[in-house]
């Protein structure tokens, strides 16, 4: 690590910023699975930026061939984490 940015952490950690150093996982894949003949399936999610911070919630039914029927997005100002999960549900 430079000089340069050690002088910026450091000084960055005196107006209160904190870092956490992350360990790389490794990569998974994901994938959307079909619902049963007749079902619809519903993805959700929620995001925050901060938390508390900016929140926001998010979802998508599709049916049995993954054609959307409905999909909607919602910012919901100031919050945490757990509401945005909730809220996209």
């Amino acid at each position: 690590m430079s000089a340069q940015w050690k002088g910026d952490l450091h000084r960055a950690g005196a107006m209160g910023f904190v870092f956490r150093q992350t360990v790389p996982r490794a990569p998974s894949v994901v994938r959307w699975s079909t619902p049963s003949p007749s079902w619809f399936k519903l993805n959700t999610d929620g995001s925050s930026f901060g938390n508390p911070g900016l929140v926001g919630a998010s979802g998508i039914i599709r049916d049995l061939d993954g054609h959307v029927h409905l999909a909607y997005q919602v910012a919901l100002g100031t919050g945490t984490s757990v509401i945005a999960e909730l809220t996209a549900v």
